[in-house]
C-alpha cells in the first residue's frame, strides 16, 4: 500500500454507529506505510457536498484505475486503519491532486 492509493475500506460513521464501504485515499507516507500495520487515509464520497475542506475528484486526477462518478475528497475525513481492513486498490491519484490534499490539511491544522 503506497501514498495516493485510491482504496476500498469500510470506513466508520462519524459516531461509530456503524461503517460502510467507501474509497478512501492513502496519505500517509510510503516509509510508515511500510513499518506501521496502519496507514492514515482521507474520506471520499460521491455525495455532492462541497465544503471548505472538500475537494473535487474526477477522472482527469487519476494516474490508474477509473472512478464510476465524479467524487469529493473530504480531507476533515482522517482516519488511522489497519492495513488489513483495505478491501482493495482501485486507483492512483496524480501528484497535483496529493498536493492539493496536503495544502487542505495544512488549512485544516492550522
Amino acid at each position: 500500500m503506497k501514498q495516493r492509493d485510491l482504496i476500498l475500506l469500510p470506513f466508520p460513521f462519524t459516531d461509530f454507529s456503524g461503517r460502510k464501504v467507501r474509497p478512501a485515499i492513502i496519505i500517509s507516507n510510503d516509509e510508515y506505510n511500510r513499518e506501521s500495520v496502519d496507514i492514515l487515509v482521507v474520506g471520499v464520497t460521491s455525495q455532492g457536498v462541497k465544503g471548505e475542506y472538500s475537494l473535487a475528484l474526477t477522472q482527469k486526477d487519476l494516474e490508474a484505475g477509473t472512478l464510476i462518478a465524479n467524487c469529493y475528497i473530504k480531507v476533515e475525513n482522517l482516519l488511522k486503519i489497519d492495513k488489513r481492513m483495505c478491501i482493495k486498490k482501485i486507483g492512483t491519484i496524480n501528484k497535483e491532486k496529493h498536493k492539493e490534499i496536503k495544502e487542505s490539511l495544512q488549512n485544516l491544522l492550522r
